[in-house]
């Protein structure tokens, strides 16, 4: 087999999604996307553990250029589209008269190629921020701000090695709320200490905004458990009397990866007991597994799948609880036969979790 060149096996390590890879070919001395080495390949890990979570085990290449007047227009590169999932990043890759080299290799925005996708949601983006360019040249407001939020992400870094609690986040979160107060065109947004502090400030605020709905939770598993179900009616009324709590529990892949086994689990580095949050998760799937089929059963028919919300004829948007759909088409449902009433009871018991 033919030996690669330099410049062919840089590309071949977006194809196979190698950041180590990566790193040994590129050069110390020179700056990526006028950042460092290191701080450029910690952004391709990340967009490749973004592929990689989408399925992806490989990216196929597809050659373009840059489409801007006013940036690098003609520049070659690639986009590099997922095997599995479409995402797709486009890079390119300056040479500058280096015969067995790139001086730079940087995303575009701008990127006309082969690959046809209007998705824009699908388009994976590289990271760097604007105090991490080389470039960079901090001034007093910099300074200041950086004081400020770095006095936020110690409290809890000198937390890393402990079990949180969910009255030390709560404490954490009410203190440096106003840091998380940031307006999209805040200038701020583009400092890396801002983005890890929100990251931290967002993922501890959906856990404890799903605590606050663990009594309830709790009091919703006894009450289904001891659920005698003879017809339809009974399930949903359990259903409505939990569709606020049951509504608000944001889904669980978003901030926790966990093994039921282990007492504990761990969110972007930090731990926390496993036990509540198995109690929610026990809860969620039982009422998501009849409240979409009720909803998707009761709502209007001109209604889109799993809307709550609808525009009057005051062009107001009005809220619809499961209850009141109920209610309004009562005359138009006929009753789901006893053998379907009953599978939905045993297959939301087969989806609850053990207890810890």
């Amino acid at each position: 087999m033919e030996k690669l060149t330099k410049k062919q096996a840089i590309v071949q390590c977006f194809e196979t999604l190698d950041s180590k890879r990566l790193y040994d070919l590129l050069d110390s001395s020179k700056t990526y996307m006028d950042t460092t080495k290191e701080i450029f390949i910690a952004s391709i890990e990340t967009a490749f553990n973004k592929f990689k979570s989408a399925k992806d085990t490989f990216l196929i290449k597809k050659l373009g250029v840059c489409n801007n007047n006013l940036c690098n227009i003609g520049c070659p590169g690639f986009t590099f589209v997922g095997n599995e999932s479409g995402k797709h990043m486009n890079i390119l890759f300056r040479e500058n008269g280096e015969t067995d080299n790139y001086s730079d290799i940087h995303q575009c925005n701008d990127f006309k190629s082969e690959y046809e996708n209007s998705l824009q949601f699908q388009n994976i983006s590289l990271k760097i921020f604007v105090d991490q360019q080389v470039s960079f040249k901090a001034d007093l407001a910099y300074s200041f701000e950086k004081s400020k939020y770095l006095t936020a992400l110690n409290q809890m870094i000198d937390k890393k090695n402990d079990i949180i609690s969910k009255e030390f986040i709560k404490e954490w979160l009410d203190r440096f709320k106003s840091l998380s107060e940031v307006y999209f065109d805040n200038v701020i947004l583009n400092y890396s200490f801002v983005d890890e502090f929100l990251k931290l400030h967002s993922n501890f605020s959906y856990i404890i905004e799903n605590l606050e709905v663990l009594p309830l939770a709790k009091e919703a598993i006894q009450e289904f458990d001891l659920l005698e179900v003879t017809g339809e009616l009974d399930l949903l009324q359990w259903v409505i009397k939990y569709e606020e709590p049951g509504l608000k529990l944001f889904p669980f892949e978003f901030f926790w990866e966990h093994d039921i086994e282990k007492p504990t689990f761990e969110t972007l580095g930090y731990k926390m007991l496993t036990a509540d949050q198995i109690i929610l998760e026990e809860f969620a799937n039982i009422f998501d597994d009849l409240y979409w089929d009720f909803l998707q059963r009761y709502k209007p028919e001109d209604r889109i799948d799993n809307e709550i919300e609808y525009i009057n004829s005051d062009n107001n948007y009005v809220k619809k609880t499961l209850g009141e759909y109920y209610a309004l088409s009562l005359l138009e449902k006929k009753p789901l036969p006893i053998e379907m009433v009953f599978n939905y009871k045993f297959s939301s018991q087969l989806n609850k979790m053990p207890n810890p």
